[in-house]
C-alpha cells in the first residue's frame, strides 16, 4: 500500500508537469535574491509613507456652512468656490482624496445637502460633480443666460479706472462660465469685446493699445490686463509732466529795508515820556496836601522834584506840538523858492508882503533868469498883478 501524496510533492509534481509542457525545466527559473528583495520592500514602504504624508499634509479649504449672513471667519460663497474648483483641479489626488477634502469643510446645512447629493449621485459622485451641486444651492440665483446678459450690460463707471473695469468685468464673466452661460472657450473673445464696448471713460487707451485691431491675436486676461495697467502708468506720467509745464513760475520778491521816519519814532517816544511824567507828577499831587508848621527836608525835596517835573513836561508838550506842526505842515522851502516880489525883486515873499524899495532892474533880472531856466515856468502870483508896469 502506497503512501498518500502530500500538497508539497503534488504541487513539485504539478511543476515539472506544467514547465516540461513549456518546454522547460525547474533550473531555468531564478529566483530573486535576499538584496533584490530587500530594496523591493523598502521602496514600498517608502511609498505608503509618501501616500499617507500627501493624505494629511495639506492645507484645509476654509469652512463655509451656507448660512446667511456669513458667519464670522467664513468666506463668501463666490470666493470659497474658487480655492475648492483650485483644490479639486490638482490631477494628483484620487476622487476619494477630492471627496474628503470637500466634506471636511463643510458644516451645516452646506454638509447635509453634500450628504444628499452623494446619495442621489451614487457612484457617478465625483468631486466636481458635488462642488456643482453646492453651487446651484448656495451660488447666484440666475441661470447661465441671465448671467451673460449681465456681463454684457456691465460698462464702465464713471473715475473707474480701466484696469478696475476689466477685473470685475472678468468677474462677471466667470459666473457666466461657471453657471452654463458661456463656453469656456469663448472667454478671452467675448472679455476683449466687451471691454472694447464698454470702455466708455478711457477710450484713448483702447486706441493707444489697438485693441479692435487685435480680435484675431486674442489675448488673455493676464496679458491684456499687464498692458492695461503699463498704459495707465504712462499717461498718469504725461498728465503730471503737462502740469507741471502749465505751472507758472512764482516771481521772485526782492525785499528792500525801509526805515521808518526818526520824526515818528521822536514823536512816540516824546508821548510815552510825557506819559510817564503826567503819571508821577499825579501821584505827587495825590499826597496829603497839609503843610506842616516846619516842613521836613523830604516834602521840600519832592516840591522841587514836582516843580521840575512840570517843567519837564511843559518842555516835552511843546517838543510834541513843534513834532506835530513840522509833520502836518508842508515845506515851505520848495515852495517859496521860486517866488519873486515884483517891487524888490528878491525872493521868497511876494508883493503884498513887501516893505522893501521898489527896485525895478532887479525885478527885470530876476524875470529874465527865471524864462531863461524855466522857459514858460513862473508868471502868476496870487493877490498880485503879474505885469512890472505897475511897479
Amino acid at each position: 500500500m502506497s503512501n498518500p501524496e502530500t500538497e508539497s510533492e503534488k504541487f513539485d509534481r504539478e511543476l515539472e508537469d506544467f514547465l516540461a509542457q513549456h518546454g522547460k525545466k525547474r533550473e531555468d527559473i531564478q529566483f530573486p535574491g535576499s538584496d533584490t528583495a530587500t530594496k523591493t520592500v523598502v521602496e514600498h514602504i517608502h511609498k505608503i509613507e509618501d501616500r499617507a504624508l500627501k493624505k494629511h499634509d495639506y492645507k484645509r479649504l476654509r469652512g463655509f456652512s451656507g448660512k446667511s449672513p456669513v458667519p464670522s471667519g467664513e468666506l463668501p460663497f463666490s470666493t470659497w468656490y474658487l480655492h475648492a474648483e483650485q483644490m479639486l483641479s490638482e490631477s494628483s489626488l484620487s476622487e476619494e482624496e477630492k471627496r474628503l477634502r470637500l466634506s471636511e469643510c463643510l458644516s451645516p446645512p452646506a454638509l447635509t445637502l453634500y450628504r444628499r447629493a452623494a446619495e442621489e449621485l451614487g457612484p457617478l459622485a465625483t468631486g466636481a460633480k458635488l462642488l456643482e451641486q453646492l453651487g446651484k444651492a448656495f451660488g447666484v440665483a440666475c441661470e447661465g443666460e441671465d448671467l451673460y446678459t449681465l456681463f454684457r450690460d456691465t460698462y464702465q463707471e464713471r473715475e473707474e479706472a480701466a484696469s478696475a473695469y476689466l477685473l470685475r468685468l472678468d468677474e462677471r464673466l466667470d459666473q457666466a462660465i461657471q453657471f452654463g452661460g458661456v463656453d469656456r472657450q469663448q472667454a478671452d473673445k467675448l472679455r476683449l469685446s466687451q471691454f472694447i464696448r464698454g470702455c466708455i471713460f478711457s477710450e484713448g487707451l483702447v486706441s493707444n493699445l489697438q485693441l479692435r485691431q487685435r480680435k484675431s491675436r486674442l489675448p488673455t486676461l493676464v496679458g491684456l490686463l499687464r498692458e492695461v495697467r503699463i498704459e495707465e502708468a504712462e499717461e498718469t506720467a504725461r498728465l503730471t509732466r503737462r502740469e507741471n509745464a502749465r505751472a507758472p513760475k512764482k516771481a521772485q520778491v526782492n525785499h528792500a529795508t525801509i526805515e521808518k521816519p526818526q520824526g515818528k519814532s521822536d514823536l512816540n517816544n516824546l508821548s510815552k515820556q510825557l506819559g510817564d511824567l503826567t503819571a508821577q507828577v499825579a501821584a505827587l499831587q495825590s499826597a496829603p496836601s497839609v503843610k506842616p508848621a516846619d516842613p521836613p527836608p523830604t516834602v521840600k525835596k519832592d516840591e522841587a522834584s514836582s516843580a521840575s517835573l512840570l517843567e519837564a513836561i511843559q518842555q516835552l508838550q511843546k517838543a510834541v506840538s513843534d513834532l506835530q506842526q513840522g509833520k502836518n505842515r508842508r515845506p515851505e522851502g520848495n515852495r517859496s523858492k521860486g517866488i519873486i516880489c515884483y517891487q524888490c525883486g528878491e525872493r521868497g515873499h511876494m508883493l503884498r508882503d513887501c516893505n522893501n524899495a521898489p527896485n525895478a532892474e532887479l525885478v527885470q533880472q530876476r524875470l529874465l533868469e527865471r524864462s531863461q531856466r524855466t522857459g514858460n515856468e513862473g508868471g502868476r502870483q496870487s493877490g498880485s498883478s503879474p505885469a512890472p508896469q505897475q511897479q
